[in-house]
């Protein structure tokens, strides 16, 4: 709508808005939400990264990305949880994935 105002952003303290699921030293994602936004295409301004063996993946930068594309494809895909296909694996089993996975990222170190 055209002219329409726009609520101002909210700003959340760093504390109130990081998140980090799981443990960083085996696998975990971490973000933060640095600015919310009313408008759902936008959600947030701010970042999510993952980290693999104490290693950090992503930019972690409080204006890394909006995160509404980002909320919404994930909550997609945990809404398909289950009955997702990659075309392009062949293994089965998601232990030995995540195995192949945290090899390569730790270069051959034993994890």
């Amino acid at each position: 709508m055209a002219g329409a105002a726009q609520a101002a952003p909210t700003k959340a303290s760093e504390d109130e808005a990081l998140m980090v699921i799981g443990n960083p030293s085996v696998f975990a994602i971490e973000s933060r939400i640095t600015e919310a936004y009313e408008r759902l295409g936008q959600r947030a301004l701010g970042f999510f990264v993952i980290h693999v063996g104490d290693r950090r993946f992503g930019v972690c930068e409080s204006d890394a990305t909006m995160l509404g594309c980002s909320f919404d494809t994930v909550q997609r895909r945990v809404a398909r949880r289950g009955v997702h296909t990659a075309s392009f694996a062949i293994e089965p089993d998601a232990g030995k994935i995540a195995d192949a996975f945290r090899h390569v990222c730790l270069c051959g170190r034993p994890g």
